[in-house]
């Protein structure tokens, strides 16, 4: 945009989730609501927000914002459905034994806020769990050399002493963590492949979906506790998943098409994964 200029941005969520929100992220240590709308209520404005910025909720799934008058601070704008998480350092470089101490922040008022560390691509370990402003808990077999405060609602801080080799990949969220791999894929036209999907916490529901353009989503395949994975509506037969755990789902294509890009797993948390299918 140039100085002055105006822009609608618009949002889509592949679910029905009733809160939905606009905000931006000037820097690595603060998350600034813009608008926060509930079910299909007018959206509100966050605190100190112009009214240069103005919002929609035509639909449960869709959102709109437009920002009149452009301005040099209307940067990294972003839609969720749930809540922006965010965690500083975002990166940080530590000797054997030293200490150091990370510090997150949502954008909502979310009661559960976790930190979780994953060390290799098929595995997530609950670190520390925390329900509203109680003292957090540690998860199973961690240390005792992680110790967490959660001194507002909307933060929570880790400390980790001594560290070790292992104290790597250590992440926040106020939502459970959801991993999937291969996080990308090259197949070629007519081949199979089988991806996997897990969650941090034992959500009951678990979603595939693609989106093949930017206003389309459509459910794959939708699982409800450990039962048995049902298609979407007009989900070919060549996809097929299983739920073997709680907190584990997978997909398998088979005879890959050029339309089988973009495929996502959902919990609660939007979680990206996307391939190519190469002409065989």
């Amino acid at each position: 945009m140039t100085q002055g200029s105006s822009v609608e941005l618009q949002c889509s969520q592949s679910s029905s989730d009733q809160n939905m929100y606009w905000y931006h992220q000037r820097s690595s240590a603060g998350i600034q609501l813009i608008m926060f709308s509930v079910y299909m209520s007018v959206p509100e404005r966050g605190k100190n927000i112009s009214g240069r910025f103005t919002s929609t909720r035509p639909k449960t799934e869709n959102i709109t914002l437009s920002i009149s008058q452009a301005e040099e601070s209307d940067t990294d704008v972003q839609c969720q459905s749930q809540q922006k998480v965010s965690q500083w350092p975002s990166q940080t470089l530590m000797t054997q034994g030293s200490s150091v101490e990370l510090q997150c922040i949502q954008s909502s008022s979310d009661t559960y806020m976790y930190w979780y560390c994953q060390q290799s691509s098929t595995e997530i370990h609950l670190i520390m769990l925390s329900v509203y402003k109680n003292e957090p808990e540690r998860g199973k077999n961690i240390s005792g050399r992680f110790t967490s405060t959660r001194p507002k609602t909307e933060n929570i801080t880790l400390s980790i002493s001594q560290a070790e080799e292992s104290d790597t990949d250590v992440q926040c969220q106020s939502q459970q963590k959801v991993s999937q791999w291969p996080s990308q894929t090259l197949m070629t036209q007519g081949s199979s492949v089988e991806l996997q999907c897990s969650q941090s916490s034992s959500d009951t529901y678990m979603y595939w979906y693609c989106q093949q353009s930017s206003t389309e989503i459509h459910l794959i395949m939708l699982s409800v506790y450990m039962s048995e994975p049902e298609r979407g509506k007009n989900i070919s037969g060549r996809f097929t998943s299983t739920r073997p755990k709680t907190e584990n789902i997978t997909l398998s294509i088979s005879q890959a098409e050029e339309s089988d890009t973009d495929s996502l797993p959902r919990s609660e948390v939007l979680s990206w994964f996307s391939f190519v299918v190469e002409p065989g």
